[in-house]
């Protein structure tokens, strides 16, 4: 994962309204939301409490997800008579702008090693073969008809080598069509376009494996000034989101914006 900006605020209130129109379109009946939907909102609810109630997690060196319970314990809302209302009531909060900025200095501690776990540790895993393997194969697992398993193990192998890495479903269709003359229904094409989605999840599950087998930890502390690719600002905390990174603000952040920067790719910047 390359270095990104985000934009804390605007992304929780955009989460938020999804969830709701989700919500809106089986109000109906609600056990019809899928775990992607309850998923969506564990992570929201974790990212909105994180700087005043999150938990670390030494072993996988990110913070523990909040359950959707306790958020709403935490935002002060009664769910005993109903409680996918009070749900709602949580995400129109967030969706009208109600949200937490992180505080100056955020206040759960981490344990630093000065880059000690770093130096002695291989390298970080990228996108090796068996990565973006494991990434099709799942993919091919999620497409219709093909029951063959000699069949969906020539066309995961097919994917890798043809799918740049942020090739959408239909660029991939192409590339392989072309190579190869097989033709693709939409169906198969929509399964496509979630590759790389488990490429991701496929190098996040490494990369925390990667901070368990070899016990990474933070070389800065909060408030440490450091310098990467994109710039140079202020360490404010570790996100929670991905293995072994920082939250850094640069100086032409406002309150609710930071930059997301892994641990090895950071140094400290001369006083």
């Amino acid at each position: 994962m390359t270095s990104s900006t985000i934009s804390s605020a605007g992304r929780m209130q955009t989460v938020a309204r999804d969830l709701i129109q989700a919500a809106s379109d089986v109000s109906d009946n609600p056990m019809l939301l899928d775990r992607n939907w309850l998923n969506s909102l564990e992570e929201l609810g974790s990212r909105y409490f994180i700087a005043a109630h999150g938990e670390w997690d030494v072993s996988n060196a990110s913070f523990k997800c909040i359950p959707t319970e306790r958020c709403l314990e935490l935002a002060g809302i009664e769910t005993t008579n109903n409680r996918m209302i009070g749900i709602l009531k949580f995400l129109n909060y967030i969706a009208r702008g109600g949200f937490h900025p992180s505080p100056e200095k955020p206040v759960i501690p981490y344990e630093c090693d000065g880059g000690a776990s770093l130096e002695a540790a291989p390298d970080r895993p990228e996108h090796t073969d068996e990565i973006k393997l494991s990434a099709a194969i799942k993919t091919v697992d999620e497409i219709p008809n093909i029951d063959d398993e000699c069949e969906k193990e020539s066309l995961a192998e097919l994917i890798v080598r043809e799918a740049g890495i942020y090739d959408s479903g239909f660029e991939v269709a192409k590339d392989i069509e072309m190579s190869t003359n097989i033709n693709f229904d939409t169906m198969t094409i929509e399964a496509l376009d979630c590759y790389q989605s488990h490429v991701d999840d496929e190098l996040k599950k490494a990369g925390k494996e990667w901070v368990k087998q070899h016990g990474i930890k933070p070389q800065f502390e909060l408030g440490a000034r450091i310098k990467f690719f994109h710039g140079e600002g202020v360490v404010i905390g570790v996100d929670e989101r991905g293995p072994a990174q920082y939250k850094v603000r640069k100086d032409d952040h406002d309150e609710n914006t930071y930059t997301v920067v892994e641990f090895e790719k950071a140094t400290l910047v001369d006083s």
